[in-house]
């Protein structure tokens, strides 16, 4: 969520901030940054790495949409010039279609 409202910095900080929260208060020993054995730090670290990606998928998708809203009021402004050609036009429009032999 915080890379959906401070873009991918504020995901990685956000992230980043939850990793030493989530490693102080909930890995034993408690309210401490020793970790019991080597192998604590896996899920610790696992934890990170899943909350940066999800950062960076959030920012893909944001993107995503951007490019969607700007592709969607480019349709939109090209379907109202030629809506306004159309009815602009003082003689028909009439398309025709050749038809060869051969």
């Amino acid at each position: 969520m915080s890379a959906w409202i401070g873009g991918l910095w504020g995901g990685l900080a956000g992230t980043t901030i939850a990793t030493l929260l989530v490693w102080y208060v909930f890995t034993p020993p408690r309210f401490s940054f020793a970790l019991d054995s080597p192998t604590a730090a896996l899920p610790i670290l696992l934890f990170l790495v899943m909350g940066a990606l999800f950062a960076f998928f959030f920012i893909s998708v944001i993107e995503d949409i951007q490019a969607h809203k700007e592709a969607a009021a480019g349709a939109i402004a090209s379907d109202r010039r030629y809506r306004d050609l159309v009815e602009s036009a003082n003689s028909a429009i009439v398309r025709c279609a050749m038809i060869s032999s051969g």
